[in-house]
């Protein structure tokens, strides 16, 4: 359980609505729909902080022989048990994704995990 203070939830509403995004989309492997709340940014000290605070992971991404550009962060989370826990956090702080979020928080209950739902179940 992501158990932080109402501040941190209102900063990373902030983040998200600027710099993040609140996604629902097909996983072509799993052929299966799936969430996803992310932040791509260069600070690798926002990442970190991300991360400690909200669990989640960050990958770097370099860019491809690409002078003076500075690398890209991200940091992600998919399990759509923190993905909701994230989203209730931050919904009463949104401005600019409030809707897609209300959407993705919508949708959660419908889906089903990985343990519940046969491997080649089509949707």
């Amino acid at each position: 359980m992501i158990n932080v203070e109402d501040g941190k939830w209102a900063y990373l509403a902030g983040i998200l609505d600027g710099e993040g995004s609140i996604d629902l989309y097909k996983n072509r492997r799993r052929n299966k729909p799936d969430v996803e709340v992310c932040v791509w940014n260069t600070s690798r000290e926002l990442m970190d902080w991300l991360e400690a605070n909200f669990q989640g992971y960050v990958r770097k991404r370099t860019p491809a022989s690409v002078k003076g550009k500075k690398p890209m962060y991200g940091w992600r989370v998919r399990r759509r048990q923190k993905v909701e826990q994230i989203l209730q956090g931050v919904a009463p702080y949104l401005i600019i994704k409030k809707e897609n979020a209300k959407k993705v928080l919508a949708y959660l209950p419908s889906m089903k995990s990985r343990k519940e739902s046969p491997a080649r179940e089509k949707y």
